[in-house]
């Protein structure tokens, strides 16, 4: 069985900034020791592929508040709750009955059959940005295409103006909201988001007054009928057009930049691809699955259920690791339930030097005020800088910490990127193929937050694919790509490549 050190080792291996690599080396030596986990704080880590998918869809398990961003160790209380108040009102932090009437407004738009008459439209604007690329001999895929198209295509729906999709400043502010969701955010991150988010809310609170004066057949229109009928209020109208307009363009620009880069990695797929068109759905879904555009979630126990062969109460953390292996016999430990708050869930009082605490923590801990476990840092290390998330807290109690700072909740982590490469489900997990067929990967989550963008996105994957194959046989790098840093969001910064 693998010592404590060790399974803090292998988390910290999750967390760190694997680059091109990625995190799969990390995932496999995970479902090599141990799938299901119970760290020695009572968090549970799930890695297989089942458990994962039942995890997401457990109606026990849902959203919170607190958990957004992971947490943050330096922020004050008025901030952390304030913070982003419009986004955390959207469906993406709700749980029902607020989810449900948040996401049945614009749910039709986004069925497959609606969708898919939009294919046209695409076809034209995916054939107009590779008619740009063939006039020129070096292309950034990022820049020049994988970003511009689903830009192009979410505004189209929404009815952003034209002249307004190609302005970096909204796409850097979008970032920016998204940054402060990454395990190993700050306070500045965090600064960044509210800052961002508000400029975006006044841009879009001006054009719904815009549209709530002069509807048109676009979803932001939709939005503010529904806010004049009070169906939505001010908060939930704003937040749900920054999230349309943000999750509309991020994941599939991840998609198709990660993409291209497989399959100029792999020259065999692409030549496949070119010669059977036809494979275009296939070839998104194991793009989808090879590397994941989207690697975490969150969710936080709110009813006692079970996973994994082990009993989850109200508050406990469940750290996901959305892929792994085979468990091995005798290495789950269930947790104990708390003797301070016997109604709060599970809990392991720490005992001397805890592996997943910066040492002033660990002396609090041992006090019997906190309960720790990954997910929220309250703390930074001796050297200043903020731990992994395999080194953070969160607490089933709300308590004062040093500075006058309070954390009242538990959290659940996912990463979508490691059920997706769980060789229980899928043959040969690290390898490309885009004729695989059969389970399909988590990238878009499951359940009821199931992403509701994911019908479009595999259209725009399944339309610029096989073009870009079939009109770009010679495609190739000229460097390495450049990856963003960050563990909830995985894709490149610049994909450099030349056409001929």
């Amino acid at each position: 069985m693998t010592v404590p050190s060790e399974r803090a080792l292998l988390l910290d291996a999750l967390l760190t900034d694997h680059g091109s690599a990625g995190p799969y080396e990390a995932f496999r030596r995970l479902r090599q020791t141990q799938p299901v986990l119970v760290t020695r704080s009572g968090v549970l880590v799930l890695s297989r592929y089942d458990d994962c998918a039942a995890a997401l869809r457990d109606r026990s398990l849902g959203k919170a508040d607190e958990s957004l961003g992971f947490g943050l160790s330096d922020i004050p209380e008025e901030l952390h709750h304030q913070a982003m108040h419009r986004f955390r009102r959207t469906m993406l932090f709700r749980n029902p009955p607020d989810h449900h009437r948040l996401r049945r407004l614009v749910a039709d738009v986004f069925t497959p059959r609606h969708i898919d008459e939009l294919r046209g439209r695409i076809v034209t604007q995916v054939n107009h940005l590779l008619n740009v690329m063939e006039a020129r001999v070096s292309v950034d895929i990022i820049n020049d295409l994988a970003l511009p198209l689903p830009v192009n295509v979410i505004g189209d729906l929404l009815g952003v103006p034209f002249t307004d999709r190609a302005v970096a400043a909204l796409i850097e502010r979008v970032r920016a909201l998204l940054a402060s969701l990454e395990p190993g955010a700050d306070i500045a991150a965090l600064t960044a988001a509210c800052d961002a988010e508000d400029q975006l809310a006044a841009y879009f609170a001006d054009l719904l007054a815009v549209k709530r004066a002069r509807p048109t057949d676009d979803l932001l229109s939709r939005l503010a009928v529904a806010n004049g009928d009070d169906i939505l209020d001010d908060d939930e109208c704003v937040g749900t057009a920054i999230l349309l307009f943000a999750a509309g363009f991020e994941t599939t620009t991840n998609l198709i930049g990660n993409g291209v880069a497989a399959l100029l990695a792999h020259p065999d797929q692409m030549r496949e691809l070119r010669a059977r068109p036809e494979l275009a759905s296939n070839a998104v879904e194991e793009l989808l699955r090879y590397e994941s555009p989207v690697q975490t979630n969150g969710r936080t126990v709110l009813q006692p259920t079970r996973l994994a062969g082990v009993d989850l109460h109200p508050g406990q953390v469940v750290l996901i690791l959305l892929g792994g292996s085979q468990q091995r016999p005798g290495s789950v430990r269930r947790p104990r339930q708390s003797r301070h708050h016997p109604n709060r869930g599970p809990a392991i009082v720490v005992r001397g030097r805890h592996p997943f605490l910066p040492r002033r923590t660990a002396c609090t801990a041992r006090r019997g005020n906190i309960v720790p476990a990954p997910g929220v840092p309250i703390s930074r290390s001796s050297a200043g800088r903020a731990a992994p998330l395999a080194h953070r807290a969160v607490f089933s109690r709300t308590f004062d910490l040093e500075g006058g700072h309070r954390i009242s909740r538990w959290f659940i982590g996912q990463s979508l990127g490691a059920a997706n490469r769980d060789p229980d489900r899928f043959d040969d997990p690290d390898s490309l193929d885009i004729t695989r067929t059969g389970v399909p990967p988590l990238s878009f989550g499951a359940g009821i937050h199931f992403c509701l963008g994911a019908p479009l996105a595999r259209l725009e994957g399944a339309i610029l694919f096989p073009l870009l194959a079939s009109r770009f046989p010679d495609l190739r790098l000229v460097e390495q790509p450049r990856w963003r840093t960050g563990l909830s969001f995985r894709g490149l910064s610049t994909l450099k490549v030349v056409t001929a």
